[in-house]
């Protein structure tokens, strides 16, 4: 049906336009982001997934998405803790939602989903105006309702756990587990760090070092020598190391066509591309099964 094809096309731009933005700004492709990206986008077709076109469908969940990421970020910035980013999917992008309505919702689409002939035959403007005092209306009943229940729930010191709780984290405290690692999944804290990551970042560390850098003094370079270089990470190499296994009872080894077969990424420390031959390097015994095993 048409709502199932414009949900699906809100959930999908939202999910991939959040990937991008997390990839673009902050340098790695973040689980949580792509998941609460595809949740920004299926609630902000939810209002209008019956009265919009499937292209209009696309575009306000790729909206919702940049809406979803904006207000994440704005909590981290006001260092207001929301782990889940409820708010920033569903409170934000809720109300985008709403309004969305009232900016590609048409006659046809509204006829169609057997509205009344008020809203069919009322302009795009006025439409308008009823989903923004849609989105103030339902802001004061949140505000009224929850906020006096948090009130009361606070009073009777039963709103937050102990402090020791939260620095611990509810899912291990409760589960047993940690449910997302949101030391990785979201935003990288040491600014150097972040910064360089980005695909800014790395554009920028590159002009930096072929360009010279005599204008910049003692003191600037003791600074860029802290900062984080992300082509001076440790780069990986593939080894190939064989296993040979002797099926006879004899225990000699035979050199046939089931010889297995491993392939291990080595870490080379010296920056040079090259796998290091050092005792560092990490590799597994060429024969792993001596020749006295039975």
């Amino acid at each position: 049906s048409k709502v199932a094809v414009t949900s699906t096309l809100a959930a999908a731009g939202g999910g991939i336009i959040s990937a991008t933005i997390g990839r673009v700004l902050e340098g790695y492709f973040s689980l949580p982001r792509v998941c609460n990206g595809i949740l920004a986008g299926l609630v902000s077709i939810t209002a209008g997934c019956s009265v919009v076109d499937t292209g209009d469908a696309l575009a306000i969940g790729i909206i919702g998405a940049f809406v979803y990421y904006s207000a994440s970020r704005f909590l981290e910035r006001i260092k207001v803790d929301d782990p889940l980013d409820a708010w920033a999917v569903h409170g934000c992008g809720g109300a985008w939602g709403v309004i969305a309505v009232g900016l590609f919702a048409s006659s046809e689409n509204i006829a169609f989903a057997q509205y009344n002939e008020i809203l069919i035959q009322s302009t795009k403007g006025y439409r308008l105006s009823l989903q923004i005092f849609a989105v103030f209306i339902i802001i004061i009943w949140v505000i009224v309702w929850i906020g006096g229940l948090f009130y009361l729930l606070n009073k009777l010191e039963i709103l937050r756990v102990n402090e020791d709780i939260e620095r611990e984290g509810l899912d291990s405290h409760d589960h047993g587990g940690v449910a997302v690692d949101y030391k990785r999944g979201y935003v990288i804290k040491d600014k150097a760090t972040a910064r360089a990551m980005t695909v800014f970042g790395r554009g920028s560390a590159a002009s930096g070092s072929g360009s010279g850098s005599g204008s910049a003094s003692s003191g600037d370079d003791d600074n860029n020598n802290n900062e984080y270089d992300i082509n001076q990470r440790p780069k990986r190499t593939r080894k190939k190391i064989e296993y040979k296994y002797d099926d006879d009872d004899d225990g000699e080894k035979e050199d046939d066509d089931d010889d297995q077969e491993s392939e291990q990424y080595i870490p080379d420390n010296d920056n040079g591309g090259d796998a290091s031959d050092d005792d560092s390097a990490y590799e597994m015994p060429e024969n792993e099964f001596s020749d006295n095993d039975e």
